[in-house]
């Protein structure tokens, strides 16, 4: 109940308010023909405007997601998946979701992975989730350089490392640096950056999984944020739980879907919700892209 009450409200000013940059951009704008100075000033500042509304608006929603993980993690409360998973394909996906900070800032990455690993057992969610917040905070504080994503095998243990050429950490503030709302930001920039949760949320995570989660760091000379993932023994327990999962998972994958014919491809959309602020703006949107919909009240 609190999700939704918190979510609902937000995602509905942050549809409407992208539904109003877009037509501003692409009907309203280019359509004010004029030279005078006060009026493209005007025009500008609106479009900032709306840019810093849909800004805040995903902090907010970042916000609101880790305080509500936090609580779901603090209270026993958060459902894990058990699933086999390929370390390869986590880097992979983990590496896209963030390849557009690294292009927004001109950083380069940097994947040193060795060919091989075993699989392992656990939240494959979770688990990219982890990698996500190292990933996008190593190129949230590096400003030139590189952020490499290393990934080796030690022991009984698969060692995930993200390397980057940042401002790096103060020693005093290593200690506390995955405490609950500790924000490096506030001591080394003028404006901190991020929720102060996420290395929190990953910590836990990380720990879930039976590994251990660690930062090496020089201020001025970037940082090291490793996390390991325990394979071998562990493996062979978990796999006896998931086995009929996989080969169910497996037989679905076998099946051949046969192609959709023209007439088949064309899909109608169902909307339905029972909040008019949330299937507005999805109306408005499909009817932008000319997709067919119907629209249902509940």
């Amino acid at each position: 109940m609190v999700s939704h009450e918190l979510r609902t409200p937000l995602t509905s000013i942050l549809g409407f308010t992208k539904i109003i940059k877009k037509k501003l951009e692409g009907a309203i704008f280019p359509a004010i023909a004029t030279e005078e100075k006060k009026i493209q000033k005007a025009i500008r500042q609106v479009e900032d405007n709306i840019d810093i509304i849909v800004l805040e608006g995903e902090r907010l929603t970042a916000l609101i997601n880790d305080v509500l993980d936090l609580a779901k993690l603090d209270s026993g409360k958060i459902e894990w998946k058990t699933e086999l998973i390929s370390v390869a394909q986590i880097i992979e996906q983990a590496l896209a979701v963030t390849s557009a900070l690294f292009e927004a800032k001109g950083l380069e990455l940097i994947k040193d992975i060795e060919e091989e690993f075993p699989k392992i057992v656990g939240d494959r969610d979770r688990i990219v989730q982890v990698l996500i917040n190292l990933v996008s905070n190593a190129v949230k504080f590096t400003e030139k350089g590189s952020v490499t994503c290393r990934v080796r095998r030690i022991n009984n243990a698969i060692v995930i490392s993200v390397i980057d050429t940042g401002i790096g950490i103060a020693e005093t503030d290593q200690y506390q640096i995955f405490e609950k709302f500790k924000q490096i930001g506030d001591t080394l920039t003028d404006k901190p950056k991020g929720t102060g949760l996420g290395l929190s949320i990953s910590k836990q995570i990380v720990e879930h999984h039976g590994g251990t989660i660690w930062v090496e760091s020089e201020l001025g000379k970037g940082s090291i944020f490793s996390f390991t993932l325990p394979i071998g023994a562990a493996v062979n327990v978990e796999l006896q739980k998931i086995n009929l999962d996989i080969a169910t998972r497996q037989l679905k994958d076998s099946v051949v879907t046969p192609n959709p014919s023209p007439t088949q491809q064309e899909k109608i959309i169902l909307i339905v919700d029972d909040e008019a602020p949330i299937r507005q703006p999805l109306k408005e949107q499909l009817e932008s892209e000319k997709k067919k919909f119907i629209y249902e009240f509940r």
